[in-house]
């Protein structure tokens, strides 16, 4: 307990690792719902907040579940982009891992073509792991586009 090991007596050497923490935060270009056959762009923002670094052998990770944005729209595989490290997409989910040094943010971007089905709503969320959410902090950000869902009738009157 005085810092020197039980058997020998002698000092222990203490190895400090600083542990990194994430922020995250998602946005759209815009706040309705997009006309049938236009775009949606999604910028989601993941920060290391330090203390320490992410590597290569340790890298910082976010998801991001589109499965509520697929049932309206179509997301163009060739927008995706990621400032840092490396991004995927399969099977509705869109995946991002990479080294951050302390402050530094790794900036995704991805478009999504409105089609007018599903439920009319493009709702998502981006995640980072739980337990490396720097304090205070959400572990997960959302973005909603909502539509109008409005019904339309006719009625004569003779």
């Amino acid at each position: 307990e005085d810092g020197n090991d039980p058997d020998t007596g002698q000092a222990c050497a203490v190895v400090e690792n600083p542990l990194p923490k994430l922020s995250v935060e998602k946005s759209a270009d815009r706040t309705e719902l997009p006309a049938r056959g236009q775009d949606a762009t999604y910028t989601i923002t993941v920060t290391n907040k330090g203390p320490g670094d992410y590597t290569a052998e340790a890298p910082a990770s976010m998801t991001d579940d589109l499965s509520e944005v697929l049932d309206d729209a179509t997301i163009d595989e060739d927008s995706i982009t990621a400032s840092v490290g490396d991004v995927a997409f399969e099977d509705g989910t869109l995946t991002w891992s990479g080294p951050l040094a302390v402050g530094e943010p790794a900036t995704i971007t991805y478009s999504v073509t409105y089609n007018g089905k599903g439920d009319q709503q493009l709702v998502n969320r981006a995640c980072v792991p739980e337990e490396e959410v720097v304090a205070g902090g959400e572990a997960c950000a959302s973005v909603s586009l909502p539509g109008a869902a409005l019904e339309t009738w006719k009625t004569v009157v003779a």
